[in-house]
């Protein structure tokens, strides 16, 4: 319950699956390519066939992180969304009828149903 304390009302879906999925994908990459390294590059018994090289896995890792870093950095702009202000009614009857239901649900309403959001908007001209 902590995590939704910073999310924004009706997001916390999206925001616990963005939070969660990385670390799932993480753990089955992280395994795979760590096992790979590992038999590879850092053989348990050094032989003239299989050399011990841990740079090759140093590398590995600070290239993965780059990937991550650079990948954040250049789709931030996809994760920053930029919030609608709700329109405000030009009359106080318009603004009492309002009342009746939550402005987010309101919103809601009118996104599903542009045509009668454009009607509504219409009538209180």
């Amino acid at each position: 319950m902590f995590t939704f304390n910073f999310t924004k009302e009706g997001r916390e879906g999206t925001f616990l699956t963005l939070t969660a999925a990385p670390v799932y994908f993480t753990m089955a990459l992280t395994g795979i390519v760590g096992g790979y390294l590992l038999e590879n590059y850092y053989p348990a018994k050094e032989d003239e066939t299989h050399k011990r090289k841990p740079e090759y896995i140093w590398l590995t890792i600070i290239g993965f992180s780059l990937i991550s870093f650079l990948s954040l950095y250049l789709g931030q702009g996809y994760f920053n969304v930029k919030e609608e202000e709700p329109e405000v009614a030009k009359d106080n009857s318009s603004q009492e009828s309002s009342l009746d239901e939550p402005l987010s649900l309101k919103h809601l309403r009118q996104s599903m149903n542009p045509k009668k959001g454009a009607a509504d908007s219409e009538n209180l001209s």
